[in-house]
């Protein structure tokens, strides 16, 4: 009696973990590498810094977490104001641009184990904008505005990331994205831009 009694908890409790995954929450730091893509600017990298929280659930195959995270980049375009496309008549700046911005991104992102401690990630994100400075002024005064990118994009995220030993974990992830953020109101100005992001981000799952 008592041996049954005992198996059929013990059934029970598997059968609870099973259905009750364990919450994970946590702290992401890293480095991100952000690009926009459109004249004039130059499409190269830009290296930033990238951090903030994540809460997940994890099945045995599956799982899904949502991050909150502060970045930032910076962008340069590759000639000056008077130059060829933006040359204007009475126009007499000689500086390249140089924009930098900060922004809060949600990512919600679903996981596919690939190998026991290797995870494929995929999923949606949202950036809004919290801050944008035009560091040398000198395109903003000839675009008429002093926030030439939109304060909202929509992205989506692919990556690869790994379960290291004591609650770390370390991945890879590219942010491609989907929204034409020119808000230029000058009229030569009229490409699409789209911002990407390449990130390094090492985890540590506070429980």
């Amino acid at each position: 009696m008592c041996a049954i009694s005992f198996s059929t908890k013990g059934n029970a409790q598997i059968y609870a973990e099973t259905l009750h995954p364990d919450a994970d929450f946590g702290i992401k730091v890293g480095a991100n590498f952000q690009q926009i893509v459109g004249s004039p600017f130059i499409p190269a990298y830009n290296t930033g810094f990238a951090g903030g929280l994540f809460w997940g659930k994890n099945w045995d195959k599956i799982g899904f977490h949502i991050e909150a995270l502060v970045n930032n980049g910076s962008y340069n375009t590759e000639h000056p104001v008077s130059y060829g496309l933006f040359h204007e008549k009475g126009t007499d700046s000689t500086n390249k641009g140089k924009f930098s911005a900060l922004y809060l991104s949600i990512p919600v992102l679903a996981e596919i184990k690939l190998k026991k401690k290797i995870f494929f990630e995929i999923g949606p994100q949202y950036n809004y904008m919290l801050s944008f400075t035009d560091n040398n002024g000198a395109y903003t005064k000839e675009f008429k505005n002093d926030k030439i990118l939109k304060s909202g994009e929509v992205c989506i995220d692919l990556g690869i990331n790994a379960n290291l030993p004591y609650g770390f974990n370390l991945g890879f992830r590219y942010v491609k994205g989907l929204t034409n953020v020119n808000n230029s109101t000058y009229y030569r100005a009229n490409d699409a831009w789209q911002i990407n992001d390449a990130q390094i981000l090492l985890s540590y799952k506070i429980r």
